[in-house]
């Protein structure tokens, strides 16, 4: 039993190791600021044309990234970085050591989504954490309660929430119809 879960630590480690630990993808963009993100403005270089590599440093967090492209190769600190595109399109926050993906584009609300860890039984299962922020830049856990902490100067705000979403799960759902989450379009 004790030879079984020595080599499960090691697997285990050994896959953190390989998978995550200097994690490098392919970027088509880099945003600065959450405010370059929101109109569009690329940084740091690397474009459609040219993809670079950035190096995140996941399992050991520092407080910089490194980004390669065109032969070049330079060392952003991530106080400077808000984010970046992957070549497949997936846009990612880098905030605190710990990256979300981007699920919109709204300046008032941006939704996030971080993956987490599960158990072996639901190993194959996705299984995601979900945030926000609004114009102040701060990720916050998304919750009913924080939502309406974020926007205290709407008055229905609050009135609005309760009625649409009745547990914190509900408050991801996407409009289909209005093509961005209910969120998004309650908050208009």
């Amino acid at each position: 039993m004790r030879i079984v879960l020595n080599s499960f630590v090691l697997l285990l480690v050994v896959c953190l190791f390989t998978k995550s630990g200097n994690a490098q993808v392919k970027t088509a963009a880099i945003y600065r600021t959450q405010e370059d993100y929101i109109k569009g403005i690329t940084s740091y270089g690397p474009s459609t044309e040219s993809p670079g590599k950035l190096k995140l440093h996941l399992l050991a967090p520092k407080d910089f990234v490194d980004l390669s492209y065109n032969g070049h190769s330079s060392r952003i600190p991530t106080s400077q970085l808000f984010g970046y595109t992957t070549k497949e399109g997936n846009v990612f926050c880098v905030h605190g050591g710990d990256t979300y993906q981007i699920m919109n584009k709204n300046p008032q609300l941006l939704l996030f989504r971080k993956r987490t860890l599960s158990s072996n039984r639901e190993f194959r299962n996705d299984r995601f954490s979900y945030f926000f922020s609004t114009a102040d830049g701060v990720i916050r856990p998304l919750t009913s309660w924080n939502l309406k902490q974020a926007f205290p100067a709407k008055q229905d705000w609050a009135d609005l929430i309760d009625t649409n979403f009745k547990q914190d799960n509900e408050l991801m759902t996407y409009d289909s119809y209005h093509h961005m989450y209910k969120l998004e379009w309650l908050l208009r």
